[in-house]
């Protein structure tokens, strides 16, 4: 059982992580791409996705879910990881469920499920590209600034400024779930607000593109 993060780093540190001949991918997102098609090249024999999301709800493009199955992946849309089989100590499948739905009545991620649906995904290896999520433990004690029910850091949009002054965030820590380019945008907007604060000034981003 692999992290996806980990096997991604491998994959692009030294090019040789280990994985099996029948790989399955747990996640619905971009990670979960990369890890299914990294495993298609690395010469994996069969690679699987399997993901709570139906297909119009995954959270990635769907240009690229369409270039991962053009690859050779299979997809399982609506099915949730109950639990990885294993025997003598090596892995063998991963047991799920089907999905009565991602979100509740209020638009939360809550998954349930219909009981009773198991079924298996044979695999002898695993990586687990979801549940992923900020450590805002550092915050306790600083009420001032917010933290949402979704586990994310509350801000002004404009100048990406907390309930604290002088502390700004942005980034998945605020998105949630976002691009390497949203990030990056986050962090110039972030960039020109520090620099306003700092020096009292009302500076706008016209100014520094001349």
């Amino acid at each position: 059982v692999l992290q996806g993060i980990k096997f991604l780093k491998s994959a692009n540190s030294n090019g040789n992580p280990e994985v099996g001949k029948k790989v399955l991918v747990i996640g619905g997102g971009a990670v979960a791409m990369d890890c299914a098609r990294t495993a298609l090249r690395l010469g994996t024999e069969e690679v699987h996705i399997a993901c709570l999301e139906s297909r119009d709800e995954m959270p990635t493009t769907d240009y690229e879910i369409e270039e991962t199955l053009h690859e050779g992946a299979i997809l399982h849309v609506s099915v949730g990881p109950k639990r990885v089989l294993e025997k003598s100590g090596s892995v063998v499948g991963l047991e799920t469920l089907k999905v009565k739905s991602v979100f509740d009545s209020q638009g939360r991620f809550n998954p349930s499920f219909y009981e009773g649906s198991e079924s298996v995904i044979d695999a002898d290896t695993v990586i687990l590209a979801i549940g992923q999520s900020s450590d805002l433990s550092f915050l306790e004690g600083h009420e001032s600034i917010q933290i949402t029910r979704g586990g994310t850091i509350t801000v002004n949009p404009e100048t990406l400024c907390t309930g604290m002054p002088g502390v700004f965030a942005g980034g998945d820590v605020v998105l949630g779930r976002g691009t390497l380019t949203m990030g990056l945008g986050h962090g110039k907007k972030a960039a020109l607000a520090i620099h306003n604060y700092l020096r009292k000034t009302t500076e706008t981003d016209n100014k520094f593109r001349d």
